[in-house]
């Protein structure tokens, strides 16, 4: 005797009333055409736009804070999108989606082609963008260093749509959502433009605090950063001698259950490995210091934090200073190490390059904390602004994975 498997009905987990039913499922290729951009060489691409020119839209666009543009002349009509339009890249960070904006589209791009009356644009914008079709995109693309979505797989893809007032109603949902989003996201961009500025007019005394009597502070001294405290270096780890989890900033040697090393491991790329530091017998630096990476890439060298108890690899670099520890390292963030590092294959400095750095400190202790207390109540509103961020970008993630089938 055969059993009969019943199908689950195509109705999402959550829907708006007054609307019921069946969705309909089909694939791309009952509903969309797409095609492919235009690739024009680097050296036949403009840095600057003319009268016959067209915004050359590629991966670069994507990047954040990319502020590097290409123009090309008279492309095909139909490597030409208008601001209604929906592209999505189909090779390198595949299923990337782009809309909201004219030009002509690199061959890294497919143009989305829908009927209105089937498809509502931010419907389909939504759908593209879930988890389930991201994955099935990125399967679909291969695992070659390279990956390439082409035209037969996206067309095999499923989705699942209701009536066009239904999918209008969850994309004006989606958009409130959105809305609320690039709100607080702004509020942190305003904060963050905010602490910059004033960390500009604090280190640079266009503003000041008064003391507790409502009087100025004593002047300001100009010093060398050698005269603040020390530097130091860490210890040099072949790669023989170095572990396997790249991209680890800061690994913590009390998850490699060795007793009484309660420390962290610091650097800027690597981690050691647990019989390394057995073997070895390092000791940490037990105080609390400013902590920054001081070979390879400039950025490396921009990024500073606070630690104490730590090992330190060879990468990295240490400040012990005598001030107020976070006082230093606000006034850290408004020096661009990297300024004084060594040309070389990997750029680096050392404590001697950065030791001549001169800064002007306040006298006061007082005073110097009353900087670092101002600034560290914006940070952590900037923190918190991440954090409801995060949030809310995981509950509308949710509620997506609910209200589309």
């Amino acid at each position: 005797m055969s059993t009969v498997t019943k199908q689950k009905p195509l109705v999402p987990e959550l829907r708006f009333s007054g609307f019921d039913g069946e969705w309909q499922k089909n694939t791309f290729k009952d509903l969309v055409k797409i095609n492919q951009g235009l690739q024009i060489a680097i050296s036949e691409r403009m840095t600057s736009p003319d009268e016959n020119s067209h915004f050359y839209i590629t991966n670069e666009f994507l990047r954040p804070g990319n502020k590097k543009k290409y123009y090309i002349k008279n492309p095909p009509p139909s490597v030409v999108c208008n601001e209604d339009d929906v592209l999505m890249t189909r090779t390198g960070n595949t299923g990337k989606v782009v809309t909201g904006v004219s030009g002509a589209f690199h061959n890294n791009f497919f143009k989305i082609k829908y009927e209105p009356s089937e498809l509502d644009k931010r419907f389909l914008v939504s759908f593209l963008t879930l988890p389930t079709t991201q994955n099935r995109i990125l399967v679909m693309a291969g695992t070659s260093t390279i990956p390439d979505l082409n035209h037969t797989d996206f067309y095999k893809i499923n989705i699942s749509r209701p009536e066009i007032t239904e999918q209008q109603k969850i994309a004006d949902f989606l958009g409130s959502v959105d809305a609320w989003l690039d709100n607080l996201r702004q509020q942190k961009t305003a904060l963050e433009s905010y602490k910059r500025g004033m960390m500009q007019k604090l280190f640079t005394q266009q503003v000041g605090f008064k003391d507790d009597n409502g009087k100025n502070f004593p002047e300001w001294k100009e010093v060398k950063l050698s005269q603040l405290g020390k530097f130091i270096g860490g210890i040099g780890f072949s790669e023989s001698q170095q572990g396997g989890k790249d991209g680890v900033s800061f690994y913590k040697v009390s998850d490699m259950n060795l007793p009484g090393n309660e420390v962290e491991m610091v650097t800027a790329n690597n981690y050691v490995t647990e019989e390394q530091i057995k073997l070895n017998r390092y000791k940490p630096i037990k105080e609390k210091a400013l902590i920054f990476a001081k070979v390879g890439a400039a950025i490396y060298m921009e990024r500073k934090r606070i630690a104490e108890n730590f090992l330190l690899d060879n990468n990295m670099m240490a400040f012990v200073t005598t001030e107020n520890i976070w006082f230093m390292y606000y006034l850290s963030q408004t020096v661009r190490f990297s300024k004084y590092a060594q040309v070389g294959a990997l750029p680096s400095c050392n404590g001697s390059d950065i030791g001549d750095i001169k800064v002007e400190i306040p006298t006061s202790a007082s005073e110097q904390k009353k900087i670092t207390d101002f600034l560290t109540v914006i940070d952590q509103t900037i923190t918190a602004e991440a954090e409801e961020i995060t949030r809310v970008e995981q509950w509308k993630k949710g509620l997506m994975q609910k209200m589309f089938v």
